[in-house]
């Protein structure tokens, strides 16, 4: 047995990968090292095949080396003879660009798929016309030195021209004339590989379609990670692998056989890669801390566009989304998650003008028919306040409209696109749909009645307008049938259009009008007469004809097909029932029109909900939360106010009154003094700020914020007088003075005043007693101490959130 098994195996991997490139079966493949009592012997032997691999490597794409040599070769000579041919030159260049390319697919370096190939061989194509034109170019050129050279007319430039010249058509001519030139080499070369990467292609087959599909779709999607640790990549590699050495075995055929080992080799290595990356934690949290995350961005954001659009709190829209992801988890369906069903929602209030909550049916129905038919919100908002306003669901009466326009069109002899006519009478003013019968029924057998006639129901409006002008419309008639020579018969037309029957309107009017070959035969002036007596002008009415007889022409065939099988179902069961069943197949085609891709990124959204069920609570929970904050800032703001004037004004005044007490000035002394009353004065004010201000939020939560800003407020006041220079104390009932000689009782009226040479002899003053500002400190600090040592309730909108306890411990609730 081998005693160094990784050098082995080393060996080994090294001679498939050589093999593999170069397309032929490896030698070594079942190599067994236990034959071998030295594990020296073994390796010789593998590194011997390893070298034989490698030759045939360089042998088979030794001849594209070449041609990047012979390439470059021609470009050195005719650049190194600074030659004037540019193009000739930049031809050249692409040459070797090209033949490199194929020189790095074959040693395995890079791997060219169709597409690129196919790119490669149409530069190529696009060079060998270039130094063909070239060619002619130099051609002439040299015909001309040399007519020169014969009369000895050359300069001694012209003679270096010349030399350049014949270097540059050589180069042309050996690279396109000759049987086995480089540029007829390299096209070989080309064609060959592209047949072999069509063929690999072929093999791979929708399997790798399937798999770059996915991984394109997660990218998307914005799990490009994902696809990378589900080892997608992995799995296409193997599948490439696999269809290379089918098409370059012996037993390539092709079919199906052949794509269906490409195809097990993908799924067994898939399986392999999931297993494994099952295994990995780094997989499961990489993903769920990264939906977390962005479920709480996304959902805070729709939460709020929610709040703005529905005028509403956000702690509301907050628990409205909250509804919507419970509907949307209910369903089951993965075209209706919390965010369609909210922008269904927004669609419908923004057209009503409302922020009332639609029904959950209704809402559903919406949300699935917009993803899964692409029918937009401006079309089905327009039949959502349709339905609002005449009865029953959303559902029933998109069905009910898709079924009648179809019946009504089939009786026509024409088949309509009912959707298409769905989207097109979404703007339809209301006058027209309630005129119809106020059904979506009656409104799509008007709608597909004008329509099968070559005309839209806006357009028959316009019309039962004319007619209803009896003066005029009357007076058009009679002159249209002086002009045309044949009875016009518009009284019914009139009939229906007082009633408001727009569909019986545009039935007569198409009566009336005839046939395009009638039309053509008129003249200008008839053909303007008959079009204004049916309150149309002369364009519209030949649009109408040409449209109607077109409709007819198209679907004649399939119109009749359709009716006769409406016909055969009412004859077994029932009007009611087969309308019934038209009703429902329509509604299901419409739900069933989402591509394969479509369904996958609905499916991974609908994976996204979990994480949208999470974050909603979450938010709620936040929200009061930074609404708490918003509260105490302006509070703090507040407070810190008195503080930032006060020490202002101390700042501004510190210069003048240092440099007047050292002079013993009298009014540095007497600003020191009211200095002294007014920072007194100025921390008092604070702290009842503090405590004013803080009182707002809470009496528990208010006392321990103001408990802790006043003792921060009191440190810095401590820190900032410690020690001072100069001083002022002022009279308060009498102060003792302590020195070398002895203990004073000053008079109650005295004024004790401290400062660096103060008589300007360089002398050193005595200390301030600050003895009673101290004291009175102390006794602010002990009150505050009772105060922060005290538990209080804190209570958010009137609701108990919880106890606050005393600063400098702590608890664990």
């Amino acid at each position: 047995m081998a005693q160094n098994p990784q050098d082995v195996q080393k060996l080994l991997d090294q001679i498939e990968s050589t093999y593999r490139r170069i397309g032929q079966t490896n030698p070594f493949k079942n190599f067994d090292a236990s034959a071998f009592t030295d594990v020296n012997d073994a390796i010789n032997v593998l590194s011997q095949g390893l070298v034989t691999a490698k030759k045939k490597l360089q042998d088979l794409s030794g001849d594209v080396r070449e041609l990047v040599g012979s390439f470059k070769a021609i470009v050195g000579e005719i650049t190194n003879t600074n030659v004037g041919v540019t193009s000739t030159v930049k031809s050249f260049n692409k040459l070797t660009s090209i033949a490199s390319k194929i020189q790095s697919d074959q040693l395995g370096i890079t791997k060219l798929r169709a597409k690129e190939l196919q790119t490669l061989e149409k530069q190529l194509k696009e060079e060998k016309e270039s130094l063909e034109a070239n060619k002619e170019l130099l051609k002439g050129k040299l015909q001309e030195l040399y007519a020169k050279k014969r009369t000895e007319e050359l300069t001694a430039k012209e003679v270096i021209e010349l030399e350049k010249t014949k270097a540059a058509y050589r180069g042309i001519v050996g690279s396109l004339e000759d049987q086995d030139s480089a540029m007829n080499s390299l096209n070989a070369k080309l064609q060959q590989r592209i047949v072999q990467e069509e063929q690999i292609e072929k093999l791979e087959g929708l399997g790798g379609a399937a798999v770059e599909g996915t991984s394109a779709a997660l990218d998307k999607l914005g799990f490009g990670g994902l696809s990378k640790r589900l080892g997608l990549d992995e799995v296409r590699k193997k599948m490439r692998e696999t269809a290379e050495e089918i098409q370059k075995s012996d037993e390539y055929t092709g079919g199906m056989g052949d794509k269906m080992k490409v195809l097990k080799s993908g799924i067994s290595e898939a399986g392999s890669q999931f297993v494994n990356n099952l295994k990995d934690p780094a997989v499961a949290t990489t993903l769920v801390v990264k939906e977390f995350a962005d479920a709480l961005i996304k959902g805070d954001k729709a939460t709020g566009e929610l709040a703005k659009g529905f005028n509403m709190s956000y702690g509301a829209a907050s628990n409205l989304r909250s509804e919507l992801n419970t509907v949307a988890n209910l369903t089951g369906d993965v075209n209706v998650n919390t965010q369609g069903l909210q922008e269904s929602m927004m669609a419908v209030g923004k057209t009503l003008g409302s922020n009332a909550k639609l029904n959950k049916q209704d809402l559903i129905t919406f949300t699935k028919l917009r993803e899964q038919s692409g029918l937009t919100n401006e079309n089905l908002a327009s039949m959502q306040r349709f339905t609002l306003s005449s009865g029953g669901t959303l559902e029933d009466n998109t069905s009910e409209f898709l079924a009648q326009a179809q019946i009504t069109a089939q009786n026509n002899g024409v088949v309509l696109n009912t959707k298409q006519l769905l989207e097109e009478t979404a703007n339809v003013s209301d006058a027209i749909k309630l005129s119809a019968g106020g059904t979506a029924g009656g409104f799509a057998k008007a709608a597909a009645q004008v329509k099968s006639l070559g005309m839209s129901l806006q357009q028959v409006d316009d019309i039962a307008n004319s007619l209803l002008q009896f003066e005029d419309s009357i007076t058009a008639e009679l002159e249209a049938e002086l002009l045309v020579g044949k009875d016009l018969t518009l009284e019914k037309a009139r009939q229906a259009a007082l009633n408001g029957d727009l569909a019986t309107v545009g039935e007569e009017i198409s009566k009336q009008i005839g046939s395009s070959a009638e039309f053509t035969k008129m003249n200008r002036i008839q053909q303007e007469a008959l079009a204004k007596s049916v309150g149309m002008s002369r364009d519209d009415l030949a649009k109408t004809l040409v449209e109607r007889e077109a409709l007819v022409g198209l679907s004649g065939e399939e119109a009749k097909a359709g009716k006769e099988a409406f016909d055969a179902l009412v004859e077994k069961y029932d009007v009611e029932t087969a309308t019934q069943m038209i009703r429902d197949k329509g509604f299901k085609t419409l739900m069933d029109q989402q591509s394969v891709q479509e369904r996958f990124n609905k499916g991974i959204e609908k994976l996204r909900e979990l994480f949208v069920g999470l974050a909603q609570p979450i938010l709620s929970i936040v929200s009061p939360l930074i609404d708490l904050v918003t509260t105490v800032l302006p509070a703090i703001n507040f407070l810190l106010s008195p503080l930032v004037e006060g020490f202002s004004l101390i700042g501004k005044a510190a210069n003048y009154l240092a440099d007047g007490l050292k002079k013993g000035q009298a009014p540095a002394i007497a600003l020191s003094a009211i200095l002294a009353v007014m920072a007194r004065r100025t921390i008092a004010t604070a702290i009842g700020g503090i405590f004013k201000a803080l009182s707002g939020i809470g009496f528990g939560a208010g006392l321990l914020l103001a408990g802790t800003a006043v003792a921060g407020m009191l440190s810095l006041v401590s820190k900032s007088t410690t020690a001072i220079q100069d001083g002022m104390i002022a009279p308060d009932g009498g102060l003792m003075v302590s020195g070398k000689k002895g203990t004073y009782q000053l008079d109650k009226n005295d004024t004790v005043v401290a400062g660096t040479d103060l008589g300007g002899g360089g002398g050193r003053s005595t200390g301030i007693d600050i003895g009673p500002l101290v004291a009175e400190m102390q006794n602010v600090k002990a009150v505050l101490q009772q105060i922060l040592a005290k538990e209080g309730s804190v209570y958010i909108d009137s609701t108990k959130a919880g106890t606050a306890f005393a600063v400098g411990t702590s608890k664990l609730q």
